[in-house]
C-alpha cells in the first residue's frame, strides 16, 4: 500500500466552475462489487461524454532541454535529439503519441521519455527522482515493462511495487511508465492508465469509493481500470476510449484541487 501526497493541483483547462463534493454525473446506482462497500456509485460523469480523441491529442505536456536534462540524457544523446524535434515542432509540448512509438524501444528509453512527459517543465526536487534519472536501475525497469507488455496492468502494478520496486517511482509516475508501455501492447486484461493525485480526485468525487488521500492499493487500481473500460463503453459517448476517461479525471481533479486551493487561500 502507498501514500498518495496530498497537494493541489495547477489551474485546469476545464471551463466548468465544480464543488469538490457535487461532481454532476448522469443517473445513479449502487454497485455492490465494488471493493465490497456499499452506497458505490459507478455512473459515467458526464462531464466526460463531451470529451474526444482531440482533447488527449492537444494535451499540454510543456518540456525543454535544461542542463539538467541534458545530463541524464548524456548516455541517450538520440533520446535527446528526439526530445528536442518533437518540441520544437509541437510549440514546445512532447504529444502522449510521441511517447507511445517508445513502447517498443529500449525500456530506458521509454522510461526517459515518459519521465520528461511527466516532469515537463517543472523541477524535479526530489533527490530520490534525481538519482533514478542519473543512473536508471535497468534490471527494474524491464522487470516492469516486461512484466505490464506481458501479462497486463495488475502483474505490471505488482511489479512495480514488488520485485522491481524503485525507490522514488511511486503510483503518479509508475503508473505512466506502465501506461505508455503497457496500454497499445497486446497484454492480457485490463490495460494499464496513470493513475495520479489529480484522477484520484476526480474518481472520488464522482462517488466511485475511491479515496482521495490515504493509502493506494492494487484493488482500487484495478477497479478504476474497470471503471474505465465501463465508462468507454457507454453507448451514450461514441468517442470514449479508457485512456480518454483518464484525461477527462485529470483535468476534473485539477480543477477540484484547484477549488480546494483557493478556499484554503481565501481563509488565510
Amino acid at each position: 500500500m502507498f501514500k498518495r501526497p496530498d497537494r493541489a493541483a495547477s489551474k485546469s483547462r476545464l471551463s466548468a466552475t465544480v464543488d469538490l463534493w457535487t461532481a454532476p454525473r448522469t443517473g445513479e446506482r449502487e454497485n455492490v462489487c465494488v471493493l465490497q462497500r456499499p452506497g458505490i456509485r459507478t455512473d459515467i460523469p458526464s462531464y466526460l461524454l463531451g470529451m474526444t480523441q482531440q482533447d488527449i491529442d492537444s494535451q499540454p505536456a510543456r518540456w525543454r532541454p535544461t542542463e539538467r536534462w541534458r545530463h541524464w540524457l548524456g548516455a541517450y544523446p538520440m533520446v535527446l535529439a528526439a526530445l528536442e524535434e518533437e518540441t520544437l515542432s509541437h510549440a514546445g509540448d512532447i504529444r502522449r503519441e510521441f511517447v507511445h512509438s517508445y513502447a517498443d524501444h529500449d525500456p530506458v528509453e521509454l522510461f526517459y521519455v515518459a519521465m520528461a512527459w511527466g516532469f515537463g517543465s517543472t523541477n524535479v526536487r526530489w533527490p530520490a527522482q534525481q538519482v533514478i534519472l542519473t543512473v536508471p536501475p535497468r534490471r527494474d525497469i524491464e522487470g516492469i515493462v516486461k512484466a505490464v507488455r506481458s501479462n497486463g496492468a495488475e502483474a505490471g502494478w505488482r511489479a512495480l511495487f514488488g520485485d522491481f520496486r524503485i525507490h522514488g517511482l511511486g503510483y503518479s509516475f509508475g503508473t505512466k511508465l506502465l501506461y505508455f508501455a503497457g496500454y497499445r501492447s497486446s497484454c492480457v486484461g485490463l490495460r494499464p492508465l496513470i493513475l495520479d493525485a489529480n484522477v484520484l480526485s476526480a474518481l472520488h468525487d464522482a462517488g466511485t469509493g475511491i479515496l482521495a488521500t490515504g493509502e493506494v492499493q492494487c484493488a482500487e487500481y484495478m477497479e478504476y481500470l474497470r471503471l474505465t473500460e465501463q465508462w468507454a463503453a457507454n453507448p451514450a459517448w461514441r468517442d470514449g476510449t479508457p485512456e480518454i476517461v483518464e484525461y477527462g479525471l485529470f483535468e476534473r481533479g485539477r480543477e477540484l484541487n484547484e477549488n480546494v486551493k483557493q478556499r484554503r487561500k481565501a481563509r488565510g
